[in-house]
């Protein structure tokens, strides 16, 4: 069979979210595929940096210009048309040409761009738009979570054309359960921005320490994507929290290693891989009180409501928390690249 995937995030130096999830199962993929299978790896960038997945996982660029949404709009279906593929499957939200001219299906991590307030109005209009057009053209659909999966049936895509795959986090599957501490420190992994709370938890955590001075230290871990120079300007004359921005996946693994907890704020999420991460790490959450993170942490975390008071309150209150460390575990290392690319491949067989 031959496979084109809309690849682009897997084509970037510093992988987050869309990034990781790509490269790692892409790589994951390559470790299972048929020989005689091919895979064309689309991407809107003039040259393939990414990693090499093998012989038969071919980069193939579509770029026209610098925007990839003009790349989508003029070049993405001639390409496709070219390589003559059994299928077109675009690995985030939006992608498909307002025309497609092969068999499409989507995967879905979040429906968040549809209702987000602090998206640029140019932003938000032509995610509508390629979404718009990619809903129009995809056969099926693949969410990474039932609750993304309950989204898109309220936004009126039939359950029966949705198959549920869910991610894994294999990176951190030898990280002892009981590593060596340091210096304790909170940890809170993400991308800084509006929907994943980091604002919200420092305002917190600024309330905690003043009640108690001694608690650990907060480090934000994540590049800038809207809230780092507010988030800068709130922890100036404090340090006890450190913004760390983007580290590689060997210094992520240290900081779970050596962190007491993480902290993950997020009030929207389709998946939330950072939980998941820790948890197979063998590190206590504390996290909001949303629907995928209790489809995905089960018992095994602590929820609290989004909001500045109850995350004041977790920090305080943290050390009288119980934690089922190796039941969380194995709930997390149940999440697993080679699974999910298993799982997908056998979609693709049973859809071509």
């Amino acid at each position: 069979m031959k496979i084109a995937i809309e690849a682009s995030f897997a084509n970037e130096k510093k992988k987050t979210g869309l990034g990781v999830y790509t490269h790692k199962l892409l790589a994951a993929l390559a470790a299972q595929a048929d020989p005689g299978d091919t895979f064309f790896l689309l991407h809107s960038q003039k040259e393939w940096s990414g990693p090499d997945y093998g012989k038969n996982f071919i980069p193939v660029s579509y770029a026209c210009t610098g925007s990839q949404f003009f790349s989508i709009l003029f070049r993405l279906n001639k390409t496709l048309k070219q390589l003559n593929v059994d299928l077109f499957h675009i690995f985030c939200n939006a992608g498909s040409p307002r025309h497609c001219a092969v068999p499409t299906v989507t995967t879905v991590h979040d429906l968040f761009f549809l209702t987000a307030k602090n998206l640029p109005f140019k932003t938000k209009l032509i995610l509508k738009l390629l979404f718009r057009w990619t809903v129009r053209n995809s056969t099926h659909f693949i969410s990474n979570s039932e609750t993304t999966k309950r989204s898109m049936v309220d936004f009126g895509i039939p359950a029966e054309k949705m198959t549920t795959i869910y991610p894994g986090a294999d990176s951190f599957k030898s990280i002892p359960s009981e590593p060596e501490k340091q210096t304790p420190y909170f940890l809170c992994v993400g991308a800084l921005e509006q929907r994943k709370g980091q604002v919200m938890l420092v305002d917190a955590y600024l309330q905690a320490i003043q009640l108690n001075p001694d608690l650990p230290d907060l480090v934000l871990i994540g590049p800038d994507r809207g809230d780092g120079k507010k988030i800068r300007k709130m922890i100036a004359e404090c340090p006890k929290v450190r913004y760390m921005d983007y580290v590689t996946d060997e210094e992520l693994v240290k900081y779970y290693s050596s962190a007491s907890a993480l902290f993950f704020p997020s009030h929207q999420e389709g998946f939330g891989l950072p939980l998941i991460e820790a948890m197979s790490a063998g590190l206590p959450v504390v996290c909001s009180d949303i629907p995928v993170f209790r489809e995905i942490a089960g018992p095994f975390a602590i929820f609290v409501p989004p909001d500045p008071d109850s995350f004041c309150t977790a920090f305080l209150d943290f050390k009288t928390f119980h934690f089922q460390t190796a039941a969380a575990q194995k709930k997390a290392r149940s999440f697993t690249w080679e699974k999910a690319a298993a799982e997908l491949l056998e979609f693709y067989r049973k859809t071509v």
